[in-house]
């Protein structure tokens, strides 16, 4: 598979011996600060600990449905999980997940719901881009893209897609490419324990630097 190899985490994966992470070639590591409201218990020693292993490094807000947890609060978690050093210059663009509506994660059960959902996208990636000085990317599925309807205007955000067991992934309408891609979601990555997603970034190396708003002509 073509393209940059890492991983994304949450707290389901314990601790992770990023230094063998970053020994198994993996270049970066996605770790997710929030959960709604609620900030990842793994995301400080993740975050740190992806920086310590000499890995590029970004985070990820899995949202949910605003009529159970305001976006504002959404928003607030996110921010606070970084404390007063913020989104620095040197990250990949942080990322709202946009995935399930399944039982554990607030249905959406009306046409008003759906709609409220995806203001409250936007309303997140506004927000983010402001305070972290990155334009956010959108992490979905081209299956629960459909679901909301195919919402028009957010193609213009850089995608991260999930799609397993293809060698190409389907792309939600609305964009042409995609910067990252999930493809695995049961990988086995030393320095993990138990499975993990896996992802590949579409571009080279002086491309992935690009992203994180370093000179890329520098080695």
């Amino acid at each position: 598979m073509s393209g940059i190899q890492g991983i994304d985490v949450s707290k389901w994966q314990g601790t992770v011996d990023w230094s063998e992470v970053a020994s198994s070639g993996c270049r970066y590591g996605i770790a997710r600060a929030a959960y709604g409201s609620t900030i990842d218990t793994s995301f400080s020693q993740n975050w740190s600990g992806i920086a310590a292993a000499g890995m590029y490094r970004g985070a990820y807000q899995f949202y949910r449905n605003p009529a159970n947890v305001s976006v504002s609060d959404q928003i607030s978690a996110f921010k606070s999980a970084f404390g007063s050093a913020g989104y620095g210059t040197g990250e990949l663009p942080p990322a709202i997940d946009v995935e399930s509506n399944s039982t554990n994660d607030d249905p959406l059960t009306t046409q008003a719901e759906i709609d409220t959902y995806v203001a409250g996208i936007q309303t997140w990636l506004d927000s983010i881009e402001q305070w972290s000085g990155y334009v956010p990317m959108i992490y979905t599925t081209a299956s629960y893209w459909s679901q909301l309807g195919n919402p028009a205007g957010f193609g213009g955000y850089p995608l991260w897609v999930a799609n397993y067991g293809v060698a190409t992934p389907t792309l939600p309408e609305g964009w042409t490419t995609y910067t990252f891609w999930q493809y695995s979601d049961t990988g086995t990555v030393p320095g993990v324990t138990g499975s993990c997603d896996q992802d590949v970034f579409n571009g080279n190396q002086a491309q992935l630097k690009a992203l994180t708003k370093q000179d890329a002509t520098v080695a």
